[in-house]
């Protein structure tokens, strides 16, 4: 290993790099948030809750859940779509691996579902209807069969959903040889001065693999390629 981590150049790549990862950090905050103060005011005010702690809710206490694109639509469209408007990303129910995919409706309302609405009826027909009437979880719960369950609010959605993954039947894994880690060779935080400004500058890839793996790490072919083919 080089030992470069006190080089003038080392820590201006640190410093650096350490910026964007607090710019990225701030994005991450603002995307997060969900839609405008008061879409969301709003949404709390009908009693609803936001769709990070939707899915919260959903996954099994005190375990992660990989988020797959937050990022998603920032910097388009004045970014009145934060995360595009849907969650997405990877998390455990009753212990299964699950696909989430959540809509934030302080976003764009995705309450309700129906081809035309309230005054496109009116208009056609005469007749006064509301969103629900039209399009609400009880017409497609009891007339148009596009709604499995109904639920009385949030909470018992997502505990619903959580009874059905109960049902579900996993074939057991195949159980791995695990054995204790080892911390790395080298402090992982001295990564963001390896990282180099530009894409054509060079990096030496073992300094990166030395800051992440176990202790002990095997080169495969580490003599490749030193001496020309005859």
């Amino acid at each position: 290993m080089l030992g470069t981590a006190t080089s003038d150049p080392f820590l201006e790549r640190q410093r650096l790099n350490r910026e964007l990862v607090d710019a990225l950090n701030s994005r991450l905050e603002s995307v997060i948030a969900g839609g405008p103060p008061a879409a969301r005011e709003k949404y709390l005010d009908r009693g609803k809750l936001m769709v990070r702690d939707r899915v919260n809710l959903l996954l099994d206490p005190h375990t992660p859940f990989i988020e797959l694109s937050p990022m998603a639509a920032y910097d388009q469209y004045d970014n009145q779509f934060p995360s595009a408007g849907i969650v997405t990303g990877i998390g455990l129910i009753h212990g299964m691996e699950t696909v989430i995919i959540a809509k934030d409706a302080t976003v764009k309302d995705q309450s309700t579902i129906f081809l035309g609405g309230p005054p496109l009826v009116k208009a056609a027909t005469g007749e006064v209807v509301s969103s629900k009437e039209l399009g609400g979880a009880m017409v497609h719960a009891s007339v148009s069969g596009v709604a499995d369950h109904l639920a009385g609010n949030d909470q018992d959605a997502l505990q619903k959903c959580r009874d059905i993954f109960e049902t579900i039947q996993v074939p057991n894994r195949q159980e791995l040889d695990r054995e204790p880690s080892k911390e790395p060779l080298y402090d992982i935080g001295e990564i963001y001065g390896l990282i180099p400004r530009s894409n054509r500058e060079p990096v030496d890839v073992r300094e990166l693999i030395a800051r992440l793996v176990d202790a002990v790490f095997d080169l495969a072919y580490w003599n490749w390629g030193l001496k020309p083919a005859l």
